[in-house]
């Protein structure tokens, strides 16, 4: 199993757990399906470093994406955590890493978007509370990411600070960018997908990824430093991170 390796993962508030290693069509937490769209996982090796490892994998231009459908568990309020371990291949456009919004409403939910932010390659996330549009926000976290390389992302958003946490090939530690541009978590109800690669909202031009996803995780808490580097330890060696 592509997540069972010493240590393990963390498991406490895990609400998703997809891993291009397991399957393709089985979310490992809830036991959710996944349509992939076209889009399976399949061996990935990136360019420029990194070992080959099952992933997720989204053609240049491509217009597919997973999805998966709407879930109560998504409407989080309070802290909440994600990693995942991608890579990029272009520097083109908003493109994403998750996003679930309210009827492809950006002032209406809360999406994650990763790996470009308007052509620059920097991490970036992108969210609100749920009906209230005065919320949105976008955040820039200054950490540039390379283009054909695995990364480690763990991002956390506690009480009114976010904390973006980077790593790749060759680094001895993470680097780290803090905000509190957002304000709190509050969360709210939305009724539409979980997309994978997209931004939420629906395959807009410029916000699917090029690369691919090897795992993506989602957490209802607050992840620890600890916790990151004991995710970050339980899955490097796949990737030769």
């Amino acid at each position: 199993m592509g997540n069972n390796y010493n240590p393990r993962i963390v498991t406490d508030g895990l609400l998703l757990n997809i891993d291009g290693a397991v399957s393709a069509t089985e979310e490992l937490a809830k036991g959710r399906t996944i349509t992939p769209n076209g889009i399976s996982a399949a061996n990935y090796t990136p360019s420029s470093a990194g070992a080959t490892a099952k992933a997720f994998v989204f053609p240049n231009g491509g217009t597919a994406f997973p999805t998966i459908p709407y879930s109560s568990d998504w409407d989080i309020r309070g802290d909440i955590s994600c990693d995942f371990i991608a890579c990029k291949e272009t520097d083109t456009g908003r493109q994403s890493i998750w996003g679930q919004i309210e009827n492809n409403n950006p002032w209406e939910g809360f999406g994650l978007v990763s790996m470009s932010l308007d052509g620059n390659g920097q991490f970036a996330v992108w969210g609100g509370n749920y009906d209230v549009s005065t919320s949105f926000s976008w955040w820039s976290s200054g950490i540039t990411l390379a283009t054909n390389k695995w990364y480690y992302i763990a991002w956390t958003w506690a009480g009114t600070t976010q904390k973006a946490y980077a790593r790749t090939i060759g680094d001895s530690s993470f680097t780290t960018a803090t905000t509190t541009s957002f304000g709190e978590h509050n969360g709210g109800t939305s009724n539409d997908t979980f997309d994978i690669g997209d931004n939420g909202t629906g395959g807009s031009a410029g916000h699917i990824l090029d690369g691919a996803i090897a795992c993506l995780r989602i957490y209802t808490k607050q992840l620890t430093e600890a916790e990151i580097n004991q995710n970050f330890n339980a899955q490097k060696s796949r990737f030769g991170l």
